[in-house]
């Protein structure tokens, strides 16, 4: 089956073979009246006028045939190559592909040419201002770059941020309870009294073990002798512990040591410092949550035993890179960000996010500190930037109108932070509450 510009070629071909035909008769015609008339001074012509006829003819067929080999020799793809046009597309619908302008057979809005690589669309080889508003070049090792004139991002209202390096730490809300656990506190005790014993001791630590003390927190018990008492024996203004949910994800984030705030729902107290004691080794069976034990210094009742509580724990992350959440384009395959390289360069960066904090979002590979990062007018830009084909092949294939992978990167979301951080987009975020500094 012949393609449809070669169809196109040949329907063309058949056209000006009728049209030579069709003018052969009419010569022919025209002869075989003129052999009737009876005037004799024009028998003494009639090879002369058959002479120019035929001539005519000739010149009329050669016309046609030089306007068909120039107009119908080159295909409109070629044709339109000439131009520097690719192929002509709709700004809302990328997959749509046509050979001449037109409007869009989905949301018929008019059709734009999307232009070849390097092309310029002036005849003294700069391009005119506005008209080399959107190119791409896929020289950058790093990724392609977006060529956008000035005057375009200013129309879009493109605006920059700079990566910086700050002290970042995530919090991870949850929900805990007052501890009353009479049988870990008889344990505790009875520990404490025979841990000097080897005959006894082993003993006491199984039994420990088996009411979900981790053998740190064994080692540690002489440390905290008074705040275990209050698990069967609580006393106004002594310690207290907290037991907080934590999800399986949260365990590699949460480490003994950190500091958390507890508060009292329907209050307007600003909480309780607390510090993470343990966790437990074990995970719930039916609800797959892990409990950390939080001991709460001066808080004997205020928080009653088995009172339902706020906790608030801060995970510190060091020095970390923030940028914009506005400035991560995220194609549900990958993230990148649009890195300004000057001259109304940017270039396309996949990048490598963290939590998401007050402040921005925490890149932890993918960009420097000090680069500069479009973080308004990111998605008008990514949007204009899909009809290039170089950025399909960076691994953004828009053309295929659904969320399969396009560049064979595996999922971020699920991926982990390197520093042992559990999967930040299933952490529980929070904005810092007022009255969280000590």
């Amino acid at each position: 089956m012949n393609n449809p510009e070669e169809s196109l070629r040949i329907s063309q071909a058949n056209q000006t073979m009728s049209l030579i035909a069709w003018v052969s008769r009419i010569g022919a015609s025209r002869s075989n009246r003129f052999k009737d008339s009876a005037v004799a001074n024009q028998m003494a012509s009639v090879s002369g006028g058959a002479h120019r006829r035929k001539l005519w003819i000739v010149l009329i067929a050669m016309t046609v045939l030089a306007a068909f080999v120039a107009g119908c020799g080159k295909t409109e793809r070629e044709q339109l190559a000439e131009q520097g046009i690719s192929h002509y597309t709709c700004p809302m619908h990328p997959q749509i592909n046509e050979s001449r302008p037109g409007k869009c057979p989905i949301c018929n809005m008019d059709l734009v040419p999307v232009m070849l690589e390097g092309h310029n669309h002036s005849k003294d080889g700069e391009a005119k201002d506005g008209e080399k508003s959107m190119e791409m070049d896929s020289s950058e090792s790093d990724g392609p770059l977006v060529n956008v004139s000035t005057e375009r991002q200013q129309l879009i209202g493109v605006s920059y941020s700079t990566v910086k390096k700050i002290d970042a730490s995530f919090h991870i809300e949850t929900t805990g309870r007052g501890a009353f656990d009479p049988e870990l506190g008889v344990a505790v005790k009875e520990y404490l009294m025979v841990y000097r014993d080897p005959s006894l001791r082993e003993a006491a630590i199984s039994r420990l073990k088996l009411l979900g003390m981790g053998g740190r927190e064994i080692a540690n018990i002489t440390r905290y002798r008074a705040a275990y008492e209050s698990l069967y024996n609580p006393r106004d203004g002594g310690p207290v512990w907290v037991y907080a949910t934590l999800y399986e994800s949260d365990v590699g984030s949460v480490t003994p040591g950190l500091t958390a705030r507890v508060h009292i729902p329907g209050t307007r107290s600003e909480g309780f410092r607390g510090e993470v004691i343990s966790l437990s080794p074990v995970v719930g069976s039916t609800t797959r949550t892990i409990d950390a034990r939080i001991l709460v210094r001066n808080a004997g009742g205020e928080i009653r035993p088995d009172s339902f509580v706020h906790v608030d724990i801060s995970v510190p992350l060091g020095e970390s890179l923030i940028v914009p959440r506005s400035s991560i384009v995220d194609n549900g395959q990958s993230r990148y960000v649009f890195v300004d390289k000057g001259e109304g360069r940017l270039q396309v960066r996949h990048v490598e996010v963290g939590p998401e904090l007050d402040q921005g979002v925490v890149i932890l590979e993918g960009l420097k500190e000090g680069e500069r990062v479009v973080d308004n007018g990111t998605f008008l830009i990514d949007s204009e930037a899909q009809l290039k084909s170089s950025f399909r092949q960076f691994g953004h294939d828009h053309g295929s109108g659904n969320n399969e992978s396009h560049d064979g990167h595996s999922d971020p979301k699920d991926s982990s932070p390197s520093d042992g951080t559990s999967n930040p987009e299933k952490m529980k975020r929070s904005k810092n509450s007022e009255g969280i500094n000590d």
